[in-house]
This record gives structure tokens, C-alpha cells and sequence, in this order.
């Protein structure tokens, strides 16, 4: 009788540990999807504006666009723009246009939090003003790497995607 008894407390013991580890495996799944549900959220607005504001450029003030598109990017990216920062401020002012971006579209491709990458495609509406000119859209796609630093994500690389006819 008193094996029964310890037989039926054992199985009792181990059906409340089993139901508790369950709930807690579903309970920490779900935290885990939250999780990486709001950092793809992140990576989507950050991107987002990002992605703007490397398209976006006043002729009349370039040195606070390359400025803002410092801010806005790290790796690679950064270390070009860094390079070619006098060449290109030439080539703006030279231009004398000014691009307004508007993201129309983005979607995150790839996400690993623990490395602290993604990859994200935009589609980017630009609309272009020549000084005394009439202004014009064009329509660009790009396939977008962002990588989480210090300051959170930025643009690391930024490729424009072939738009095919037909």
C-alpha cells in the first residue's frame, strides 16, 4: 500500500513537472517571437528612413545631407561616402538638383539578431528638381544590408536592383 501511494506521488510530481515545462518552453517560445517580430519591426523603420535619407539631397545645402548620410550608415558604405566626400559635394553643387526620397516599400529578407545583421528591399520613389527646372520621379529598388552598431542599425550597404522591362 505504501508504494502505491509513493508510486501515485512520484506520477503526480512528475505530471505537474512535465505541464510546467511545457508552459514554459510555449511561454519562452513565444517571448522569443515577440522578440524577433520587434526587431524585424526596428530594422523595417530604421531601414526605412535610412534608405530615404541616402536618396535625399539639397543642392543648396549639401554638407547637411552628407552629413546625414554619415549618420545614417556604418561599414563599407561609410567608409566610401567618407572617401569620396569632397568629389561628391563638388558633383552635387555642380548639379544643382535637389532629390526628396520617399520609401515606398521595404521588406525584411533576413534577419540573425545574434550577429546583429539583416537584409532588407526598398523600393524608393525620388523625385529630382533641377534649380529653375521642372521636377521629375524616377522609381529605384535596392537590396539594403543593415548592421546593429553602438547607435543602432544602419545601412551598411546599399545596392540598386535592376529593374528588367517587358
Amino acid at each position: 500500500m505504501r508504494a502505491r501511494i509513493v508510486a501515485w506521488v512520484a506520477l503526480v510530481a512528475a505530471a505537474g513537472f512535465a505541464g510546467w515545462a511545457s508552459w514554459s518552453y510555449v511561454d519562452t517560445r513565444q517571448d522569443a517571437d515577440r522578440t524577433f517580430g520587434e526587431t524585424r519591426a526596428e530594422v523595417v523603420q530604421v531601414g526605412r528612413t535610412a534608405v530615404a535619407t541616402l536618396n535625399t539631397m539639397d543642392y543648396r545645402h549639401p554638407e547637411d545631407g552628407f552629413a546625414r548620410w554619415l549618420a545614417a550608415s556604418t561599414g563599407s558604405l561609410h567608409s566610401e561616402l567618407q572617401r569620396g566626400r569632397d568629389a561628391n559635394l563638388a558633383q552635387i553643387r555642380k548639379a544643382k538638383a535637389s532629390a526628396v526620397a520617399t520609401v515606398t516599400g521595404a521588406a525584411v529578407t533576413q534577419l540573425d539578431r545574434r550577429a546583429g545583421t539583416a537584409e532588407l528591399l526598398a523600393s524608393v520613389q525620388i523625385r529630382l528638381t533641377p534649380a529653375g527646372g521642372a521636377e521629375t520621379v524616377q522609381h529605384n529598388r535596392y537590396r539594403v544590408s543593415m548592421t546593429r552598431t553602438g547607435d543602432g542599425w544602419k545601412v551598411s550597404t546599399l545596392s540598386a536592383i535592376a529593374v528588367s522591362g517587358g
